[in-house]
Protein backbone atom coordinates (compact mmCIF):
# COMPACT_ATOMS: atom_id res chain seq x y z
CA UNK A 1 0.00 0.00 0.00
CA UNK A 2 1.30 3.53 -0.61
CA UNK A 3 3.28 5.28 2.19
CA UNK A 4 2.35 9.02 2.68
CA UNK A 5 4.85 11.25 3.49
CA UNK A 6 2.94 13.98 4.62
CA UNK A 7 -1.41 14.83 4.47
CA UNK A 8 -0.43 17.34 1.45
CA UNK A 9 -0.62 14.16 -0.35
CA UNK A 10 -4.28 13.17 0.13
CA UNK A 11 -7.04 15.10 -2.41
CA UNK A 12 -10.63 13.90 -1.27
CA UNK A 13 -12.94 14.76 -4.26
CA UNK A 14 -16.41 13.28 -3.31
CA UNK A 15 -17.91 11.04 -0.49
CA UNK A 16 -21.01 9.63 -1.00
CA UNK A 17 -23.95 7.47 0.60
CA UNK A 18 -25.41 5.57 -2.30
CA UNK A 19 -28.99 3.99 -2.34
CA UNK A 20 -30.63 2.28 -5.55
CA UNK A 21 -27.54 1.13 -6.69
CA UNK A 22 -26.99 0.19 -10.80
CA UNK A 23 -27.35 -3.81 -10.85
CA UNK A 24 -23.98 -4.15 -13.05
CA UNK A 25 -21.32 -0.86 -13.78
CA UNK A 26 -18.05 -1.21 -16.33
CA UNK A 27 -15.34 0.89 -14.94
CA UNK A 28 -12.92 1.01 -17.91
CA UNK A 29 -10.30 3.49 -16.20
CA UNK A 30 -11.00 4.74 -12.11
CA UNK A 31 -10.18 8.26 -12.44
CA UNK A 32 -9.34 8.49 -8.52
CA UNK A 33 -9.08 5.76 -5.60
CA UNK A 34 -11.76 5.04 -3.42
CA UNK A 35 -12.65 2.88 -0.13
CA UNK A 36 -16.11 1.73 -0.03
CA UNK A 37 -18.27 0.26 3.08
CA UNK A 38 -21.05 -1.47 2.66
CA UNK A 39 -24.07 -1.26 4.97
CA UNK A 40 -26.26 -4.03 3.06
CA UNK A 41 -25.66 -5.87 0.30
CA UNK A 42 -23.02 -5.91 -1.72
CA UNK A 43 -20.96 -5.83 -4.78
CA UNK A 44 -18.86 -8.61 -7.04
CA UNK A 45 -16.04 -6.88 -8.79
CA UNK A 46 -14.68 -8.77 -12.17
CA UNK A 47 -11.04 -7.67 -13.45
CA UNK A 48 -8.53 -9.63 -16.17
CA UNK A 49 -9.48 -13.44 -14.58
CA UNK A 50 -10.28 -12.68 -11.27
CA UNK A 51 -13.30 -11.36 -9.05
CA UNK A 52 -14.11 -10.38 -5.28
CA UNK A 53 -16.51 -9.82 -3.85
CA UNK A 54 -17.83 -7.70 -0.68
CA UNK A 55 -20.48 -7.61 1.64
CA UNK A 56 -22.38 -5.77 4.39
CA UNK A 57 -19.73 -4.90 6.85
CA UNK A 58 -16.60 -5.46 4.44
CA UNK A 59 -14.23 -2.08 3.07
CA UNK A 60 -13.53 -2.49 -1.13
CA UNK A 61 -10.48 -0.84 -2.01
CA UNK A 62 -10.95 0.38 -5.69
CA UNK A 63 -7.71 1.97 -7.33
CA UNK A 64 -6.91 4.77 -9.41
CA UNK A 65 -6.59 3.63 -12.86
CA UNK A 66 -8.62 0.15 -11.96
CA UNK A 67 -10.15 -1.18 -14.84
CA UNK A 68 -13.37 -3.20 -13.85
CA UNK A 69 -16.89 -4.48 -13.89
CA UNK A 70 -19.09 -4.66 -10.49
CA UNK A 71 -22.27 -6.32 -10.02
CA UNK A 72 -24.88 -5.83 -6.84
CA UNK A 73 -25.13 -8.85 -4.92
CA UNK A 74 -28.99 -7.46 -3.77
CA UNK A 75 -30.98 -4.95 -5.08
CA UNK A 76 -30.83 -3.23 -1.37
CA UNK A 77 -26.97 -2.72 -1.57
CA UNK A 78 -25.96 0.46 0.38
CA UNK A 79 -22.83 1.93 0.95
CA UNK A 80 -20.90 4.98 1.87
CA UNK A 81 -18.01 5.65 -0.96
CA UNK A 82 -15.05 8.07 -0.73
CA UNK A 83 -13.30 9.21 -3.78
CA UNK A 84 -9.90 10.78 -3.37
CA UNK A 85 -6.24 10.94 -4.75
CA UNK A 86 -2.75 10.52 -3.44
CA UNK A 87 0.18 12.09 -5.05
CA UNK A 88 3.63 11.49 -5.41
CA UNK A 89 5.22 14.74 -7.06
CA UNK A 90 2.47 15.54 -8.54
CA UNK A 91 1.75 12.48 -9.67
CA UNK A 92 -1.46 10.41 -8.92
CA UNK A 93 -0.54 7.14 -7.15
CA UNK A 94 -2.87 4.04 -6.43
CA UNK A 95 -3.68 2.69 -2.69
CA UNK A 96 -3.79 -0.87 -3.99
CA UNK A 97 -2.76 -2.62 -7.23
CA UNK A 98 -5.82 -3.89 -7.94
CA UNK A 99 -9.31 -4.32 -6.41
CA UNK A 100 -8.98 -5.21 -2.50
CA UNK A 101 -11.58 -5.95 -0.72
CA UNK A 102 -10.91 -6.06 3.36
CA UNK A 103 -12.98 -8.00 5.90
CA UNK A 104 -12.39 -8.39 9.81
CA UNK A 105 -12.44 -4.84 10.45
CA UNK A 106 -14.03 -3.16 13.50
CA UNK A 107 -16.94 -2.75 12.48
CA UNK A 108 -18.22 0.04 14.69
CA UNK A 109 -15.28 2.03 13.80
CA UNK A 110 -15.41 1.90 10.67
CA UNK A 111 -18.64 2.91 10.42
CA UNK A 112 -18.15 5.65 12.45
CA UNK A 113 -15.16 7.38 10.85
CA UNK A 114 -17.12 6.96 7.26
CA UNK A 115 -20.09 8.42 8.82
CA UNK A 116 -18.33 11.11 9.86
CA UNK A 117 -16.39 11.71 6.76
CA UNK A 118 -19.91 12.20 5.08
CA UNK A 119 -21.03 14.58 7.69
CA UNK A 120 -18.13 17.00 7.54
CA UNK A 121 -18.31 16.78 3.72
CA UNK A 122 -21.52 17.28 3.31
CA UNK A 123 -21.82 20.18 5.57
CA UNK A 124 -18.84 21.73 4.05
CA UNK A 125 -18.52 24.09 7.24
CA UNK A 126 -15.09 26.36 7.61
CA UNK A 127 -12.75 23.45 8.62
CA UNK A 128 -14.28 21.26 7.83
CA UNK A 129 -12.03 19.60 5.31
CA UNK A 130 -9.65 19.29 7.48
CA UNK A 131 -11.92 16.89 9.44
CA UNK A 132 -12.73 14.77 6.46
CA UNK A 133 -9.01 14.28 5.19
CA UNK A 134 -8.04 13.53 8.29
CA UNK A 135 -10.69 11.06 8.88
CA UNK A 136 -10.14 9.39 5.78
CA UNK A 137 -6.50 8.78 6.51
CA UNK A 138 -7.58 7.19 9.62
CA UNK A 139 -9.59 4.68 7.40
CA UNK A 140 -6.11 4.11 5.49
CA UNK A 141 -4.29 3.70 8.72
CA UNK A 142 -7.08 1.10 10.24
CA UNK A 143 -7.23 -0.90 6.66
CA UNK A 144 -3.11 -1.12 6.63
CA UNK A 145 -2.80 -1.72 10.06
CA UNK A 146 -5.12 -4.86 10.47
CA UNK A 147 -5.65 -7.34 11.44
CA UNK A 148 -6.91 -7.72 7.69
CA UNK A 149 -8.28 -10.98 5.73
CA UNK A 150 -8.90 -10.57 2.17
CA UNK A 151 -12.12 -12.02 1.31
CA UNK A 152 -11.83 -14.67 -1.12
CA UNK A 153 -14.73 -17.10 0.05
CA UNK A 154 -18.05 -15.83 -1.96
CA UNK A 155 -19.79 -18.70 -0.38
CA UNK A 156 -22.24 -16.19 1.64
CA UNK A 157 -22.40 -13.69 -2.10
CA UNK A 158 -23.67 -16.84 -3.93
CA UNK A 159 -26.15 -17.81 -1.29
CA UNK A 160 -26.94 -14.05 -0.96
CA UNK A 161 -27.34 -14.16 -4.74
CA UNK A 162 -29.27 -17.46 -5.61
CA UNK A 163 -31.77 -16.09 -2.97
CA UNK A 164 -32.24 -12.42 -4.60
CA UNK A 165 -32.54 -14.17 -7.41
CA UNK A 166 -34.43 -17.21 -6.62
CA UNK A 167 -37.64 -16.02 -8.50
CA UNK A 168 -35.70 -15.26 -12.10
CA UNK A 169 -35.09 -17.77 -14.49
CA UNK A 170 -31.16 -18.12 -13.91
CA UNK A 171 -29.49 -21.52 -14.25
CA UNK A 172 -26.62 -22.64 -12.04
CA UNK A 173 -24.28 -22.53 -15.31
CA UNK A 174 -25.15 -18.15 -14.80
CA UNK A 175 -24.27 -18.72 -11.52
CA UNK A 176 -21.47 -20.12 -11.49
CA UNK A 177 -20.33 -17.73 -14.47
CA UNK A 178 -20.75 -14.31 -12.25
CA UNK A 179 -19.24 -15.94 -9.22
CA UNK A 180 -16.13 -16.66 -11.51
CA UNK A 181 -16.36 -20.45 -10.12
CA UNK A 182 -17.07 -23.84 -12.00
CA UNK A 183 -20.14 -25.34 -11.22
CA UNK A 184 -18.80 -28.13 -8.91
CA UNK A 185 -17.05 -25.47 -6.91
CA UNK A 186 -20.52 -23.75 -6.81
CA UNK A 187 -22.52 -26.51 -5.59
CA UNK A 188 -19.70 -27.50 -3.25
CA UNK A 189 -19.61 -24.00 -1.90
CA UNK A 190 -23.93 -23.59 -1.61
CA UNK A 191 -24.18 -26.96 0.16
CA UNK A 192 -21.23 -26.69 2.81
CA UNK A 193 -22.63 -23.82 3.75
CA UNK A 194 -26.56 -23.92 3.84
CA UNK A 195 -27.20 -28.05 4.07
CA UNK A 196 -28.84 -28.06 0.23
CA UNK A 197 -28.15 -27.74 -3.47
CA UNK A 198 -28.28 -24.75 -5.57
CA UNK A 199 -31.74 -25.99 -6.62
CA UNK A 200 -32.89 -26.64 -3.22
CA UNK A 201 -31.93 -23.26 -1.93
CA UNK A 202 -33.79 -21.55 -4.80
CA UNK A 203 -37.07 -23.29 -4.02
CA UNK A 204 -36.54 -23.18 -0.34
CA UNK A 205 -36.43 -19.00 -0.98
CA UNK A 206 -39.18 -19.25 -3.52
CA UNK A 207 -41.61 -21.12 -0.87
CA UNK A 208 -41.03 -18.80 2.20
CA UNK A 209 -42.03 -16.33 -0.34
CA UNK A 210 -45.78 -18.48 -1.33
CA UNK A 211 -45.94 -19.14 2.73
CA UNK A 212 -46.11 -15.66 3.22
CA UNK A 213 -48.21 -14.80 -0.30
CA UNK A 214 -50.72 -17.26 1.31
CA UNK A 215 -50.21 -15.87 4.43
CA UNK A 216 -51.62 -12.38 2.97
CA UNK A 217 -54.54 -13.96 1.01
CA UNK A 218 -53.80 -15.03 -2.42
CA UNK A 219 -54.98 -18.27 -3.95
CA UNK A 220 -52.57 -21.24 -4.40
CA UNK A 221 -52.67 -20.29 -8.06
CA UNK A 222 -51.61 -16.73 -7.82
CA UNK A 223 -49.18 -17.85 -4.83
CA UNK A 224 -47.41 -20.28 -6.98
CA UNK A 225 -47.50 -17.89 -10.32
CA UNK A 226 -45.93 -14.83 -8.05
CA UNK A 227 -42.78 -17.06 -6.93
CA UNK A 228 -42.08 -18.64 -10.48
CA UNK A 229 -44.08 -21.89 -10.41
CA UNK A 230 -45.51 -22.38 -14.04
CA UNK A 231 -46.44 -26.01 -12.61
CA UNK A 232 -48.98 -26.06 -10.06
CA UNK A 233 -48.25 -30.10 -9.88
CA UNK A 234 -44.70 -28.89 -8.96
CA UNK A 235 -45.28 -26.38 -6.77
CA UNK A 236 -47.52 -28.76 -4.32
CA UNK A 237 -44.60 -31.17 -4.23
CA UNK A 238 -42.16 -28.60 -3.78
CA UNK A 239 -44.59 -26.91 -1.03
CA UNK A 240 -44.77 -30.17 0.92
CA UNK A 241 -41.06 -31.10 0.63
CA UNK A 242 -40.51 -27.77 2.23
CA UNK A 243 -43.17 -27.15 4.50
CA UNK A 244 -44.33 -30.99 5.32
CA UNK A 245 -48.13 -29.87 4.11
CA UNK A 246 -49.65 -29.19 1.09
CA UNK A 247 -50.82 -25.93 0.26
CA UNK A 248 -54.54 -26.02 1.13
CA UNK A 249 -53.53 -27.76 4.48
CA UNK A 250 -51.27 -24.79 5.08
CA UNK A 251 -54.19 -22.36 4.31
CA UNK A 252 -56.20 -24.51 6.59
CA UNK A 253 -53.42 -24.36 9.50
CA UNK A 254 -53.80 -20.32 9.73
CA UNK A 255 -57.36 -20.19 10.62
CA UNK A 256 -56.57 -22.10 13.52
Amino acid sequence: MYEFVNRADIEVNYVLHRKNVARTYQNDFRMTNSLVYYLVGGHTFFFGEKSVSAKAGDIALLPYGASYKNEILSSDTEYYQIDFCIYKENIPGKIVDEPTVISNLPTNNALFLFKEVFKNYSEAKPGSNLLYIADTLKILAMVKAGPLTVNNDKSEDIILYIRENCFEDVKIEEIAKHFNVSVSQLEKKVRAHSGMSPVELKNSARIEKAKQLLAEGLTIKQAAYETGFSDRYYFTKTFIRFVGQTPTQFIKSLAI
